[in-house]
């Protein structure tokens, strides 16, 4: 009975690990209100931010940026947040956080994300995506929620708890 158990919670645990570890979105978010400078090359690429759930789905309400230098503010709205340029009227609702996905098009339609990133300073980063188009910015990437980890304590602790259960 609990070799079955373990089994099962191990099998869950690769799971939820592996999905983490393999999913292909990276999410990023600004340290303070604003994102001070994003710098957009002049490349022929549309860079854009969305917000996670609107990239995960279908790739749809992009905030797309101007070549140069941009301004990004963010504004709290209850549990939201309202990414909006600098001196511009457009903007994204970012939906529980503010946590955006940073992508690349060349024809407004297929989105990429970066293939790699670097950190040039405290908080700066160079992100570079397919085609060679390199955006350097002052956001942060967000790491794995600490939450999986303590899920997965949880149930390891839950298996044991029925283990004794049952022995006694």
């Amino acid at each position: 009975m609990f070799s079955k158990s373990l089994i099962a919670v191990i099998f869950v645990m690769a799971s939820l690990v592996t999905g983490v570890a393999h999913a292909a979105t990276v999410w990023w978010q600004p340290s303070g209100t604003s994102i001070d400078m994003l710098n957009v090359p002049d490349s022929g690429f549309t860079v854009a931010l969305f917000d996670v759930a609107d990239f995960d789905a279908a790739k749809v309400n992009p905030l797309n940026l101007l070549a140069g230098a941009n301004t990004i503010n963010f504004f709290e709205i209850g549990s939201d947040f309202l990414a909006q340029r600098d001196g511009s009227t457009n903007a994204i609702t970012l939906l529980g956080d503010n946590q955006f996905v940073l992508s690349v098009s060349s024809d407004g339609t297929n989105w990429f994300e970066p293939v790699s990133w670097s950190e040039l300073g405290t908080g700066l980063y160079s992100i570079t995506f397919a085609g060679g188009v390199v955006v350097s910015t002052n956001v942060s990437p967000v790491p794995v929620p600490a939450a999986l980890w303590l899920f997965g304590a949880g149930l390891l602790g839950l298996v044991a708890v029925a283990r004794r259960k049952n022995i006694a």
